[in-house]
This record gives C-alpha cells, structure tokens and sequence, in this order.
C-alpha cells in the first residue's frame, strides 16, 4: 500500500503530539497550536503540502525573468504569467529567492554586464542589458558593485596586459 501526503501529515502530526505532550509535559492545546504551525512551516518546505507559491510557479516567475533580462517587466506581467496575484507574488518570490522580483531582475542585469563588460564598451553593455542610458546603468552597477563599469573592465585589461607580457631572462 502506497503512503500518500496525508498520511504523511498524520504520522507526523502524531509523532510531534506525542513528544510535545508526553515528552515534554506541553498541555494539549498548546501542543495542538504548536504541531498546526511545525506542519504548516516545514511542509512549504519540503513539499509535503501543494502551495498556490509552489516552487514550481516561483521557478516559472524567475524563469519568465531571467528570458526578458532586457525588458521592463511588470508585477501584473509576472502574475499573469504564473497565475497569482501581484501582491502574493511579491511576497512569495521575496521569501523563495530574498528579493522583489525587480531587484532580482536587476541583479541579474548587473551579473550579465559583469560578463559582458570583459569583451564591450560599457554604453554597448548598459543598452544590451535593458539599462534606460549609460548613467543608469552606471548608478547600479555601482551600487551593486562598489565600482563603476570602465573601472571593471579596466581591471581584466591590466590583467591581460601583464599576462600578455613574456620575459626572457638570460
């Protein structure tokens, strides 16, 4: 015979009632209260339990992200995309992935142009990766970085230049 989730939800329900009340000496309506919020928390987690913000949607939200890293998108886009409302996404995302949607899309705006940055002039970068002008893009980068573009990709240059350089001693 096959476990299913509820009856996973039940074996620990009873394994957590056990300990709470006999083990630890818990009154029983405390433990009760107790054993509905451990259930709730660690079955988002473990997938126990099905969520409207299932990793599965999130992922899809990211995904929808990281494919328009140059576009302008919207928490009505992003909520028509995976279903949800846009008030239950901004909270969902931020707990999956520890950032508002726009804040992830712009970290991943700053991570492209650090690899872009190695081989292109800073203005191509900041309009490849969906930066308004130049400034903008530096403003982020910056605060992103601690360094403007050009300093950034100064740095690999004078590395390759020193690299580049071959001494013969004699």
């Amino acid at each position: 015979m096959a476990v299913t989730r509820s009856d996973e939800i039940q074996n620990l329900n009873s394994a957590i009632a056990s300990t709470l009340t006999v083990a630890l000496g818990i009154n029983p309506v405390s433990a009760c209260s107790m054993r509905h919020r451990v259930i709730r928390r660690f079955s988002s987690w473990s997938g126990v339990l099905d969520r409207s913000g299932a990793p599965s949607t999130l992922d899809r939200a990211r995904q929808y992200l990281h494919d328009r890293i140059s576009d302008d998108v919207s928490l009505d886009d992003l909520g028509t995309e995976t279903g949800l409302t846009k008030f239950h996404l901004l909270r969902a995302f931020r707990n999956r992935f520890g950032l508002p949607p726009h804040a992830y899309q712009l970290q991943q705006r700053v991570l492209q142009a650090k690899r872009m940055l190695k081989s292109f002039s800073p203005a191509y970068v900041a309009l490849e990766c969906g930066f308004s002008d130049q400034s903008h893009f530096t403003r982020v980068f910056r605060a992103h970085t601690g360094t403007t573009p050009r300093r950034y990709a100064e740095q690999f240059v004078q590395y390759a230049r020193t690299t580049s350089t071959v001494r013969f001693i004699q």
